[in-house]
């Protein structure tokens, strides 16, 4: 028996509601209808864990970069807050990574070139630090789709069994005075420092080697965007 199916738009169902109120007042109440529509359709979705909203993603994580030494120089320089690498190349993930000089944790703010970055404002050692420091550039945070909603227990293509899931505190903490390399345990999902409005994956440790880890995540449902009053809706 074959199954007849309707699919209503946007603006058949702003058009239904017109229609049910009597279209009374129409431009007055339009805003109303459009946002009971938005209303509407965010409920459908939360009500239940709808399989087509299901994604595979995989993440292909870098290796720490630790050739050769850097340098500090806090403010003066050609950019504020500026780390310059002595030999070698900074990575072009530079920019999503943490560096560890002396034993302490810094974030990275922006890759300015191959040999320089420049580091956070509220994450800097506050001093110039000499040429000759060694150093360890790492990367542990991860940005998400920009569709992302909320993920499930991912896991690393070298073994079996799932990575554990920590709290942000708990990955905070892991992070600063564990700050071990090795393979990844645990993970967490925080915002993104980097991309305003997108969500990042953390790991701990973070990975010593360049590998492959898989996640299966929930999709945020497609904006509904034509409204039929002639103009577009994010």
């Amino acid at each position: 028996m074959a199954i007849s199916t309707i699919l209503y738009t946007y603006k058949d169902l702003i058009d239904h509601l017109v229609n049910y109120s009597g279209g009374v007042g129409h431009a007055a109440t339009l805003p109303r209808i459009k946002f009971a529509v938005q209303q509407a359709y965010r409920n459908l979705v939360n009500y239940h864990e709808w399989k087509y909203l299901y994604r595979n993603l995989v993440i292909l994580t870098n290796a720490p970069y630790d050739t050769g030494t850097v340098a500090y120089d806090h403010t003066g320089g050609t950019y504020e807050r500026q780390l310059t690498l002595t030999i070698g190349t900074w990575p072009t993930w530079a920019e999503q990574g943490h560096v560890r000089i002396d034993g302490e944790f810094y974030e990275v703010e922006s890759r300015k070139s191959s040999s320089v970055v420049t580091l956070r404002e509220n994450s800097n050692p506050g001093q110039d630090v000499a040429s000759g420091e060694t150093y360890t550039l790492y990367q542990s945070r991860y940005t998400l789709p920009a569709d992302f909603r909320k993920t499930y227990s991912g896991v690393l293509q070298s073994q079996a069994g799932p990575l554990r899931y920590v709290p942000p505190d708990q990955w905070h903490f892991d992070e600063r005075y564990f700050h071990s390399q090795g393979t990844v345990q645990t993970w967490t999902v925080m915002g993104s420092p980097n991309d305003p409005g997108r969500m990042s994956l953390y790991f701990a440790p973070y990975p010593g080697t360049a590998t492959t880890i898989a996640f299966l995540y929930q999709r945020l449902s497609r904006p509904m965007k034509y409204d039929g009053t002639g103009s577009a809706e994010s």
